[in-house]
C-alpha cells in the first residue's frame, strides 16, 4: 500500500467516528504511533553510524525516515487541528514536502560533529526509549544518569552536587511520580541550583495544555516524541548557553 492510500485509509476511519471519538482516537493514536516511530527514527539514525555507506541500504534506510515523517505529519496535525477534514487537507501537502525534509536533514547532519560535553540526568521509565536517549547523549559526548522514574529522578538530583547535572531530561508520563509532579519537587528544593537547572521535558503529548502544563511546573523546553536528534541537540546547547549568561 502506497502513502497516499494509508493516508486515504487513515482518513476514512477518522471520519466514521463522531467528534468525541474523532479526539478520542486522535489522542490515543498520536500516543502510540509517536513513540514507535520516535524508535524506529533514532534507530534509522544508528544503522547510517554502524553499517558500511552502501548505497542500497542508504536508501532503504531514507524511505524508513521519509514514512516515519509523514505519518507524523499527519497525526500532529489531526491532534492541532482536531478536525478530521482541515487534518486531511494538510496532510497531503506536508507528505509532499517530505523529499525535500529528508534531503535536507543529510545537509544539516554535518553541523552536529562538535561534542557538547558536560553531565546530564535522564529520567525516563522507558527502557527502550532510555537507552536511544543515552545513546544520542553518547554521540554529544555527554555523561549521562539514568532514573527510571520521577521519584528516582528528583531523589538523584537532590543527592547530586550542586551544579553537577548541565540540565534534566524528563519524560512527562511515568509510574509513581510522573514529570510534572518531579519538575514541581526539583524547583521546591533547597538547593542552589534547584530554580536554575534547566529542565528539557520529552512527552509523545503534543496537546497545547500540556505543554503549557509542563512551562507552568518549571520545565524550560518541550520536546514532543519522536524525539529528532537535531532538535534534541540545539534544546541543550541554548540550554547551556543561557546557563552561562
Amino acid at each position: 500500500m502506497g502513502q497516499e492510500d494509508q493516508y486515504n485509509k487513515l482518513s476514512r476511519i477518522l471520519e466514521d467516528n463522531d467528534g468525541y471519538n474523532k479526539t478520542r482516537f486522535v489522542s490515543r493514536v498520536s500516543h502510540d504511533i509517536r513513540t514507535s516511530i520516535g524508535a524506529i527514527q533514532n534507530l534509522v539514525e544508528f544503522a547510517r553510524e554502524d553499517y558500511e555507506d552502501k548505497e542500497k541500504l542508504m536508501k532503504d534506510l531514507d524511505q524508513i525516515e521519509r514514512s516515519c515523517y509523514s505519518l507524523l505529519s499527519f497525526f500532529d496535525n489531526a491532534v492541532k487541528s482536531a478536525t478530521v477534514d482541515a487534518s486531511a487537507k494538510v496532510l497531503m501537502y506536508e507528505a509532499s514536502k517530505q523529499s525535500d525534509y529528508v534531503r535536507q536533514r543529510k545537509k544539516a547532519r554535518t553541523r552536529f560533529e562538535e561534542k557538547i560535553g558536560g553531565k546530564i540526568l535522564l529520567v525516563e521509565d522507558n527502557e527502550i526509549n532510555a537507552k536511544i536517549v543515552m545513546r544520542m547523549m553518547e554521540r554529544f559526548g555527554i555523561e549521562c544518569d539514568y532514573a527510571y522514574d520521577g521519584l528516582r529522578g528528583m531523589e538523584l538530583f537532590n543527592r547530586s552536587k550542586p551544579d553537577e547535572y548541565d540540565m534534566i531530561i524528563m519524560d512527562m508520563e511515568m509510574p509513581v511520580m510522573d514529570g510534572y509532579d518531579a519538575t514541581r519537587h526539583i524547583r521546591a528544593l533547597d538547593r542552589s541550583d534547584s530554580k536554575r537547572i534547566p529542565i528539557v521535558a520529552m512527552t509523545a503529548d503534543a496537546f497545547p495544555d500540556s505543554k503549557r502544563k509542563a512551562i507552568e511546573c518549571g520545565v524550560n523546553e518541550y520536546l514532543t516524541k519522536p524525539l529528532d536528534m537535531m532538535e534534541l541537540n540545539l534544546a541543550i546547547r541554548r540550554m547551556k548557553e543561557q546557563r552561562v549568561k
